[in-house]
């Protein structure tokens, strides 16, 4: 009884240290540019839609009848399909930037590295500067600046397209390497599974 009574029963362990307030921070902030990314990404559906009606609308002022009586209403209408497309977009480069911020396993050299930073940065600099676009043609700020804007948005948009060509032909060039080494070829040029089964018949 003296040594129960001595005993004291164990202690309950004690809670974890709450996190750095720097490391929360750094967290809460991933956290929200990863749901604003999700939420804008809602939208791409509406923008693919106005993309569809203004390359059509572009497509009947082309033909060689150029929409006929139509041609004012279908140009008027092309006009707007494309401000509104900007408006859309508000945003979007969120996505760009959580890709710059995030490492990518597929890009292990330095020379992907720097290809991924010129596709997703010359992105995510054309949709930035085309918002200040969209606002010039709204008559929100000065609609003299909105032909240099419109030149630092396509040489933005033409390094993203070149940074993810080069990309998508790495992965190709890679895929392709990957196949072939699967695929054993004899010094005949000929299959070596392909002279295997007919070793076999």
């Amino acid at each position: 009884m003296a040594d129960q009574s001595q005993s004291s029963p164990n202690p309950k362990p004690l809670p974890p240290p709450p996190p750095p307030p720097r490391a929360a921070a750094a967290a809460a902030e991933r956290d929200f540019l990863l749901h604003l990314e999700a939420y804008l990404a809602r939208r791409d559906g509406v923008d693919k839609l106005l993309k569809i009606a203004r390359y059509a609308a572009k497509i009947a002022l082309s033909s060689p009848s150029g929409a006929g009586t139509l041609a004012p209403r279908l140009k008027a209408f092309e006009s707007s399909v494309g401000l509104s497309r900007k408006a859309f977009r508000l945003g979007k480069f969120v996505q760009d930037v959580n890709a710059l911020r995030c490492p990518s396993a597929a890009a292990p050299s330095a020379a992907d590295r720097l290809l991924a930073a010129a596709a997703y940065g010359g992105e995510g600099l054309y949709y930035f500067v085309e918002q200040f676009v969209w606002l010039a043609k709204a008559g929100l700020i000065p609609a003299e600046l909105a032909p240099r804007l419109q030149r630092i948005s396509a040489w933005a948009e033409l390094v993203g397209y070149a940074g993810s060509i080069a990309l998508k032909l790495k992965e190709v060039k890679k895929i392709r390497s990957t196949i072939e080494s699967k695929t054993p070829i004899s010094k005949s040029g000929k299959c070596d599974g392909i002279e295997e089964r007919r070793r076999r018949r």
